[in-house]
């Protein structure tokens, strides 16, 4: 599921906030994120995909 529009924002180092998802797990690390969104970099999209034998994203 690709997100282009809403809030899409990062929690801390390892959750995001997706919209009409909620709060989910990064697995990968944020901290090269995090420190460019302190300055005037923004997030323009996000990819999320759902694990098929857990139902969860």
């Amino acid at each position: 599921m690709r997100f282009i529009t809403g809030a899409i924002r990062v929690d801390d180092q390892s959750h995001a906030v997706l919209p009409r998802i909620g709060r989910v797990k990064i697995h990968e690390p944020t901290t090269a994120l995090l420190r460019r969104l302190e300055g005037t970099a923004r997030i323009l999209s996000a990819t999320a995909s759902k694990a098929q034998c857990n139902r969860r994203w």
